[in-house]
Order: C-alpha cells, then sequence, then structure tokens
C-alpha cells in the first residue's frame, strides 16, 4: 500500500496479514497494491489493506507406485484418511493413509475387459466408479470390502456412448455426462439403473468433466459449458453455452465458485457459475513452465485455494483463482510423466494421480 501527503500527519502500521493507515491531520491519498483501488482518507479515520491470499505452500513427494501399473484415470479424497483410485486395467486402489506411501494401497480388480475412468467418493463409506465405454457406473457403500461389496447398473445405452465425467456430492446424489452431450442424474444411487434420469444438454457434443457443490449447483464442461442450479430435476433445468469450448476440468467447491481448466492451459474462473460465459475470468497459460499443456484435474477449497495438474507433469497452486496470472505458481512435481486428476480433501494435503500408475503427495509446509 502506498500514501501521498497533502499537509498531513499520519502514522501506518504494518502487521503480518494487513496495513492500517490512521490519519490524524489533513487527508491521505491511498493506493491499495493488491486491489489498486485508489481513495482518500482524511483526519480521524482509518483504512486497512489485508494481503493478498497465499495458497499453503505444498512440499510434494517423488511419485510412489500403487496398484498393478495400470494408468490412473481419477483419484477422489474425502478425507485425509480415505483415498481411492480408479486406473485403466478396470481396478479401484483404496488407502486408508494415503499419505503413508505406496504400500498403503490395496487393489481390486472389478472389471477384466475395459478400464475404469472416473470415481467420486463423498465419503469413506460410499464411491461410484465408471467405465468410459459401455455406460456402467459401479457403486459400493464399502469401498475397501473387495470385488463383491461393489454392484453395476448399466446407464448409458447404447453401449459405446461412454460416460466421461462423474461426481457425486453426496449419496444421495450422483451426476454423470457422457459422450454425446447427455446428463444422468440419480437421487439414489444404489437403487440400480431405473433410479438414473437421463436426457440430452448439450446434443451431440463431448463433455469431459462435471462437478457439483451440494444439490444446488453442477457444471458440466466440454464442448462448451452446462450448469443447473438445480441438478435432481433432470436435464431440464440445465443451461448451455458454446462461447467457452475444449474445456477439461472443472471443480465447484460452493455455489459461488467454480475453476475450469481447459486443453491449452488456460483456467477460468467465476463466482456466479449459473451466470453464463461472460461471468468467467480467463487466465491464460496458468502453468508457467509448461504453457498451453493440457489441464487434466482441478480440486479447490471454499476459500480460494486450488490445485491445477496436467499432462506437463506440473502441479499449478493459488489462492485467488481469478486474481491473474501473478497469482497463480507452478511446479513439476512428476518429471516423467503426465498427471490425470488431483484430489485435495483439505488445503493441507493433496493426493495426485498420473498416467504410470503413481501417486504423488503434497503437504503443507
Amino acid at each position: 500500500m502506498s500514501g501521498a501527503a497533502r499537509g498531513t500527519l499520519w502514522v501506518t502500521t504494518n502487521y503480518c496479514n494487513r496495513t492500517v493507515v490512521r490519519v490524524k491531520q489533513g487527508k491521505v491519498l491511498v493506493t491499495n497494491l493488491v486491489t489498486h483501488h485508489k481513495l482518500t482518507v482524511t483526519a480521524g479515520h482509518a483504512y486497512t489493506a489485508t494481503a493478498a491470499p497465499v495458497a499453503p505452500a505444498l512440499k510434494w513427494s517423488n511419485p510412489a507406485p500403487i496398484g498393478n501399473g495400470g494408468e490412473l484415470a481419477a483419484i477422489s479424497c474425502p478425507t485425509t484418511g480415505f483415498c481411492a483410485a480408479v486406473n485403466q486395467n478396470g481396478d479401484v486402489v483404496t488407502s486408508t493413509d494415503p499419505s503413508g506411501g505406496g504400500g498403503t494401497w490395496s487393489t481390486t480388480s472389478l472389471v477384466s475387459d475395459q478400464g475404469l475412468n472416473e470415481i467420486s467418493c463423498p465419503t469413506a463409506g460410499f464411491c461410484v466408479a465408471s467405465d468410459g465405454l459401455s455406460g456402467d457406473v459401479l457403486v459400493s457403500t464399502d469401498p475397501t470390502g473387495g470385488a463383491g461389496a461393489w454392484s453395476t447398473a448399466n446407464i448409458v445405452n447404447p453401449v459405446g456412448d461412454g460416460i466421461v465425467g462423474l461426481t457425486c456430492p453426496s449419496s444421495g446424489l450422483c451426476v454423470a455426462v457422457d459422450s454425446q452431450g447427455n446428463v444422468f442424474t440419480t437421487t439414489d444411487p444404489t437403487a440400480g439403473a431405473g433410479a438414473w434420469l437421463s436426457g440430452p444438454i448439450n446434443p451431440g457434443n463431448t463433455f469431459d468433466d462435471v462437478s457439483c457443490a451440494g444439490s444446488s449447483l453442477c457444471l458440466a464442461v466440454g464442448a462448451g459449458i452446462s450448469a443447473s442450479a438445480n441438478p435432481a430435476a433432470g436435464s431440464s433445468t440445465w443451461r448451455t453455452s458454446t462461447a467457452l469450448a475444449a474445456l477439461s476440468a472443472d471443480a465447484c467447491p460452493t455455489t459461488k465458485l467454480c475453476v475450469v481448466g481447459d486443453q491449452n492451459g488456460n483456467a477460468y474462473a467465476s463466482t456466479d457459475p449459473t451466470g453464463g460465459p461472460s461471468t468467467y475470468k480467463e487466465t491464460e497459460n496458468i502453468d508457467t513452465d509448461h504453457p498451453f499443456q493440457p489441464i487434466t484435474g482441478i480440486s479447490c477449497q471454499a476459500n480460494g485455494d486450488c490445485v491445477v495438474v496436467g499432462l506437463s507433469g506440473d502441479a499449478v497452486t493459488t489462492a485467488n483463482p481469478s486474481g491473474g496470472a501473478k497469482a497463480w505458481s507452478s511446479k513439476t512435481i512428476d518429471s516423467s510423466t503426465g498427471l490425470t486428476d488431483v484430489s485435495c480433501p483439505t488445503a493441507d494435503l493433496c493426493v495426485a494421480a498420473d498416467q504410470t500408475g503413481d501417486v504423488v503427495i503434497g503437504r503443507a509446509g
């Protein structure tokens, strides 16, 4: 923060997270160097400027192999004490100590003829996975209980139109999207295929990801952007625009924050996710080490802390996703292969998955 004197007497006090200017005589023209806002503070008044938010500095482990070496397609960590990942060998790989190294993970083969591409676990006791070819979802209320603890339902027909995005913000709501622009929703994921509603929301156009902030907001992205404030009511509640395209990943930690990444390494953030593409502020090439690399996974906290991963093998972090290029910081955490997804149950712990069956653990400080 800076000030300009006009026959004044003032006191500036710096704290760890703010600066306070108290004017005793005259007036001071103050410029907030974070927001660039200018104002005049007169005698008897004070102005407080808070510091720019800073994301926790994560220290990343070396990549650790889990499972049987199959490419990890997705990972979901609802708590610091549970993570589940799926791979292209058709396995689910789980851990009740995800930060404890590769030896803490257990592998269960769920399908033998194809890979699994999505998983979402709102709690440690409930997970839903999907494949990308036959349109099946696999549901478990005991994800560590072995193959017999999982049931399968086909929700997409015809066969060959696969699920490409899946999220379950709770055990009472799951939302999936497919490669033909359709959405599938259920409020009872354990009830089988008949419990899913389906319908087109971006006909003929593929999606890449979907994220929900509870039952009041879902956002699907791909060859366009689609949003619903009442996803449980079916496809008629969704509104779609193709003004933003080539989108590849998204995260909506609250109804007032969604962060989206695209295939060219750009990020978009909105505090009004249902307001259409014009509400999304773009930051180009957030990965300054490897610009233009496709973004494959995003995990965000409600306060705006976000971790983004991509095919560069980098993790890109921010505490202010709409703060422009300087608000993002990139670091290579997997130099040998690309990262496919990331899940952060808290700001202090993140688990990233890669293309060779490894996980990389990020811990605060």
